[in-house]
């Protein structure tokens, strides 16, 4: 595995340290990532995307575990999961395990330096709704993925359209990674990340305007660095800002992560 495509969100659950790439690694193969997110604001930007005091201290820390396996050199399977606590001055604290997500992806075209896949993933929630935890709905998404080395390092871009039952609204998800090699053992990674709500469920109104709003969308912005301690496995260190969104929180914060593939 070309170690450096896989470090680096699916979902506003978490920002975590890995995305996706068109790329599957060799047959039998097993990924892990156990990462920490931690994100605070006190402000909001309403429907309309006018930027508001949330007069409501905000704080979620997050933990993730993501886990992809190579069925062979045209598929996989990858499962995440994850523990979130909120922290709220207004609503106090509350934590729960987060809904499941698992996917299956297909590689349908492969040279030395490129790959274009698609995907199509699962959401399962793991109990009722959970303010600012979870949607506790199911739900699906389908994504297509195509990424390229370049001399300097590579790029990984995505498209998907995600479905939800009923509730909350569908989105277009849409994400732009960019890599640059630094020496043998680092890298840099610069990502943008955009989450569209379409307005559609069945709930039109909700209190919480800072993260699980059923009808909001999201412009994010990451910057990482990753450091290939040994063969197999990696450190990766990043920090995150959230530059334009409606029904959603602003502000920003930072995660960690460990990988290990075998």
């Amino acid at each position: 595995m070309k170690w450096y495509l896989y470090l680096l969100p699916l979902s506003l659950c978490a920002v975590q340290p890995h995305h996706e790439t068109a790329f599957i690694g060799q047959s039998g193969e097993i990924d892990a990532l156990f990462s920490y997110s931690y994100y605070k604001t006190n402000r909001f930007w309403n429907h309309s995307g006018k930027s508001l005091k949330a007069y409501n201290d905000f704080r979620r820390d997050d933990y993730d575990l993501y886990l992809e396996y190579a069925l062979n050199c045209n598929n996989a399977f990858w499962v995440n999961g994850g523990f979130s606590q909120v922290h709220e001055s207004m609503h106090g604290q509350k934590a729960a395990v987060k809904d499941v997500e698992f996917a299956w992806k297909h590689l349908w075209r492969e040279s030395c330096t490129s790959a274009l896949s698609s995907e199509l993933v699962g959401i399962a929630p793991v109990g009722d709704k959970k303010s600012s935890v979870r949607y506790g709905e199911w739900g699906a998404q389908f994504n297509v993925l195509y990424s390229k080395y370049y001399e300097f390092g590579w790029i990984d871009t995505l498209l998907g359209y995600r479905w939800y039952n009923g509730n909350p609204s569908d989105q277009i998800r849409a994400m732009a990674a960019i890599g640059f090699n630094i020496g043998s053992k680092s890298l840099i990674i610069a990502t943008a990340d955009l989450q569209y709500g379409l307005n559609n469920g069945h709930e039109h109104f909700n209190s919480n305007f800072i993260a699980f709003n059923p009808n909001y969308r999201l412009l994010l912005l990451k910057a990482e660095w990753v450091y290939n301690v040994f063969s197999h496995f990696s450190l990766v260190a990043g920090g995150f800002g959230h530059v334009w969104g409606e029904n959603v929180g602003q502000g920003g914060g930072f995660y960690v992560g460990s990988w290990l593939d075998y």
